[in-house]
């Protein structure tokens, strides 16, 4: 076949136009490819078991009902789930009873709240299950699950043994308020006491390893496993509640507020964050003073917390804002809180516990504690 000169002409012009178009299109059908795979979603069903990391000590002798806590995602132990890594579950205390006598202390938990690296939190229903082979299964992608027998239960922690933070889990669904101490739990005791073991408190240490069964489905978008995308936590429910705290006053920039304790940044929960009020500047206390490792106690009964400084030992009431030390009383300026189970203390507490300066700089909204020159 022959081909002239114009035939040719018009092969090499459609040839450079479905160059051109394709060229065009290609970034287009990227953008589609790339949009659909940031709209996928995850969908975490009931029985699925996400295991996770104690982030701070949590104790019956201390635990207060509705005190949160923060847990991190064991993303290493997730398997085919797609939940990205950093991710964290938010647990609350429902029940917290300390070892009295001859009974054991008792702790009740659930989880309420998973919150994503980029601070996107969902809410959730999750009881506390056991990791071990009778509770759960792992599926041949590496999902736990619930095994069918346990997909109702619920786990509540027992303090019994002979040595401080021995603890048993119990497997009940009798919830704690239904088994009253000196009640209920005595039966509990009675069945589990074997040999010389005796009550005592339940001690979790930070870092220990729970599961968390999801009890209803939730699903969120997979383009929240990004970092850049804005918080949709809502803190309206703590921030209205501290609205009066330290004698009338109402907050401003509660969102913004960081601490440094020397040159580190303090982490809190999503829902219980530093706020400024008129009289002063309120932080949850239990993370700060993780960071400065400082050793607390909480007296339930005087609602009193104490607490080991370098400077001694300084003792401060909820609704107090008057500290004392050994020698001495101290003005804080505004008083300790206790809002929906969090402990918030006026940033004076600390300086006061290390014999530095504690301070509020406005223009980058952080708390500042220990001068670097100060930072152990």
């Amino acid at each position: 076949m022959k081909y002239n000169s114009q035939s040719s002409t018009n092969i090499l012009r459609a040839g450079s136009l479905f160059l051109a178009v394709t060229a065009v299109m290609m970034p287009i059908t990227s953008q589609y490819a790339s949009a659909a795979e940031h709209k996928a979603t995850v969908t975490l069903d009931p029985g699925t078991v996400i295991p996770v990391r104690l982030d701070d000590p949590l104790s019956s002798s201390q635990a207060q009902k509705g005190d949160t806590f923060s847990t991190t995602i064991r993303a290493d132990r997730l398997g085919s789930l797609q939940i990205p890594a950093g991710s964290r579950v938010e647990g609350l205390v429902r029940e917290a009873k300390p070892q009295k006598d001859k009974n054991p202390g008792v702790l009740d938990v659930s989880f309420r709240r998973l919150i994503l690296p980029n601070g996107r939190s969902y809410a959730i229903e999750g009881s506390l299950i056991g990791l071990d082979g009778k509770s759960v299964d792992k599926k041949s992608d590496g999902r736990i699950v619930a095994k069918p027998a346990h997909r109702n239960d619920r786990l509540t922690y027992v303090g019994i043994g002979a040595g401080a933070g021995a603890v048993i889990g119990l497997f009940t669904k009798r919830t704690v308020e239904d088994a009253a101490i000196g009640g209920g739990l005595g039966y509990l005791f009675g069945a589990l006491q074997k040999g010389d073991k005796r009550p005592s408190n339940v001690n979790l240490k930070s870092g220990t390893e729970l599961g968390v069964r999801i009890d209803r489905r939730v699903t969120f978008s997979g383009s929240d496993s990004g970092s850049s995308a804005s918080s949709s936590v809502d803190n309206s429910r703590y921030h209205k509640s501290l609205e009066g705290a330290g004698g009338g006053s109402r907050l401003t920039g509660a969102n913004d507020i960081g601490v440094l304790v020397g040159d580190r940044n303090v982490t809190f929960s999503s829902n219980a964050r530093p706020v400024n009020t008129a009289n002063g500047v309120l932080v949850p206390i239990k993370p700060v003073l993780a960071a400065l490792d400082i050793p607390f106690n909480f007296d339930t009964a005087s609602q009193e917390m104490r607490l080991e400084g370098t400077q001694g030992t300084v003792r401060l009431a909820v609704n107090s804002s008057v500290a004392t030390t050994d020698n001495k009383r101290v003005r804080l300026g505004s008083s300790a809180q206790r809002i929906h189970g969090v402990l918030y203390v006026p940033i004076k507490l600390f300086a006061l516990l290390t014999g530095t300066e504690a301070t509020y700089d406005r223009g980058s909204h952080t708390v500042l504690i220990n001068g670097s020159d100060k930072t152990r």
